[in-house]
């Protein structure tokens, strides 16, 4: 069975898995795409590029024909001979296969139709590492900006804790000097090192 996922590649948003039983046709990439861009939400549609490899089927002309007119957009596709450039793919059908609530078989062939069904709902809702442990459905809707400034106050504030509790429990022999509170911990954090501490 061949899995065909159609995501919003810069929030990692996997709108669906099409499948075919067989070898991916022009039709199987088509009818995929017609069925992601019906969940499509309408605010992404007027910016849309189709992203592929360089696959038979993709290649097509009658599948980059029906692409355009779906989307108002062509086909970008990878560069030859380097499947390391759509590394992204490669982990997310890892994650499809070796999810923790993935069945270790499938009996019958519904069984995979199911799962395929029921994953993007699970994809979206785990956190994502390429998204800063934010979760597609979060970055799609435009919360990811919001969280990631929480969590940096929220260490701001951990630090200022940690100093405070650090001061309280010193040994006598410091009562009564003057402690020089390091800059890092009365001011909030620069980018960058805000950016290495999410």
């Amino acid at each position: 069975m061949w899995a065909i996922p159609v995501m919003i590649l810069p929030c990692r948003y996997l709108l669906h898995i099409g499948y075919s039983l067989t070898g991916v046709t022009s039709s199987d990439l088509v009818r995929a795409v017609t069925e992601a861009l019906a969940l499509m939400p309408p605010s992404l549609e007027l910016n849309l590029v189709a992203h592929s490899d360089r696959g038979s089927a993709m290649k097509a002309a009658y599948t980059r024909i029906t692409v355009k007119d779906l989307l108002g957009a062509l086909i970008h596709y990878g560069r030859p001979h380097t499947p390391d450039d759509e590394g992204w793919i490669e982990a997310f059908i890892k994650t499809l296969k070796y999810h923790r609530e993935a069945p270790v078989s499938f009996k019958i062939v519904d069984d995979v139709v199911s799962w395929l069904a029921r994953f993007p709902d699970l994809y979206n809702n785990d956190p994502h590492s390429s998204l800063k442990y934010v979760t597609p459905l979060q970055a799609l809707s435009g919360q990811q900006e919001v969280i990631l400034n929480q969590r940096k106050q929220n260490l701001v504030s951990a630090r200022k804790r940690r100093y405070a509790f650090w001061q309280k429990n010193q040994p006598s022999s410091f009562i009564g000097k003057e402690a020089v509170v390091p800059a890092s911990l009365t001011e909030p954090p620069s980018a960058e090192v805000a950016m290495q501490l999410v």
